[in-house]
């Protein structure tokens, strides 16, 4: 369920703010899920570096590009598939790439929608910033 959720630039950009000052994390939720049916709304930042490869079985995920560039794979094969220890859900595998996979240059402005278990992982040489939605599909 995806409830309503305003979120005002200023709220982004505290929460980007706090963001940057946290080593070693590169998100932060912008709304806290009131159960767990509902939409994740996080803010994500990453700098020369990449998001790994990544399945979500139960979920889909829109992504807003805020700023920045990147290359983005989805498609194709998840390869070295494991679970996270500590990750936030049960329904991500995570993986070391995708084979066979499309790619596609991402930029500000972009609108991103990943589809329930779609390989997807993201490198930038510089910087990205998107927002996400991320919504249990049925």
């Amino acid at each position: 369920m995806i409830y309503p959720k305003k979120i005002t630039k200023e709220e982004i950009q505290e929460k980007l703010t706090e963001l940057k000052k946290t080593p070693g994390r590169y998100w932060l939720s912008l709304a806290e899920k009131q159960n767990k049916e509902d939409a994740l709304y996080k803010i994500v930042h990453v700098e020369n570096n990449s998001i790994e490869a990544a399945i979500h079985k139960d979920d889909f995920d829109i992504y807003y590009i805020l700023d920045g560039n990147a290359t983005f794979t989805y498609k194709g094969e998840l390869e070295g598939g494991y679970s996270k220890p500590g990750e936030m859900d049960n329904e991500t595998i995570r993986g070391t790439g995708i084979k066979n996979g499309e790619t596609s240059e991402i930029k500000k402005g972009d609108l991103i929608i990943i589809p329930k278990n779609t390989p997807h992982a993201m490198t930038t040489k510089k910087s990205i910033t998107f927002l996400t939605i991320k919504v249990k599909q049925p």
